[in-house]
């Protein structure tokens, strides 16, 4: 909650104006390990970016994730976390071009919380590493799908391996309203 509080705070004040936003949507796999037993959930999440941006070179950035979304059970299986997870991270995240090319590269370090159906929700650190393609299909306006990875190490000797396909759009100097010249 404090953190919602910082980012609404960053966003009225006139000194951060030069802040991007970015948002992406996942579609993830988690395989969650716990006590030589591994239980693998799926489902869609998001992340929430707000950072400084140099376009097609650099994006240094706050994360939140997810704004929305959970995962769920791939196979009943009595699993020690329960039937569905939330897989919630804080973090910072950094993303560099290789230019002169649409390709870059994501590092991301974060605190994690596993917010389960049980009472077990144990928390963490994770890295993430992924990598991306930002395709300009109309002026202003840019398609990034995203391949990456997270690992995790929480507490209780749980760790967890995630699998995500993201994709965002980007929007550049872009108006629907634009004056005929």
């Amino acid at each position: 909650m404090r953190f919602l509080l910082v980012i609404l705070l960053l966003m009225s004040s006139s000194l951060f104006a030069d802040l991007k936003f970015r948002a992406r949507e996942h579609f993830d796999i988690h395989d969650i390990a716990r006590q030589d037993k591994v239980h693998r959930y799926f489902g869609l999440s998001n992340t929430l970016n707000f950072g400084i941006e140099e376009r097609n070179r650099y994006y240094y950035a706050i994360s939140l994730n997810p704004m929305l979304g959970s995962s769920r059970l791939l196979k009943s299986a009595n699993a020690f976390y329960g039937e569905e997870i939330i897989l919630f991270m804080v973090g910072v995240e950094a993303k560099k071009h290789w230019e002169p090319y649409p390709v870059y590269a994501r590092l991301g370090l974060g605190w994690t919380k596993l917010f389960t159906d049980t009472n077990n929700e144990p928390n963490g650190a994770s890295i993430y590493a992924g990598i991306g393609y930002e395709w300009e299909f109309y002026e202003g306006i840019t398609m990034v799908p995203e391949l990456g990875t997270r690992f995790g190490w929480l507490e209780d000797n749980t760790t967890l391996q995630t699998a995500t396909f993201s994709l965002g759009f980007h929007f550049y100097n872009f108006s629907f309203f634009r004056s005929k010249k």
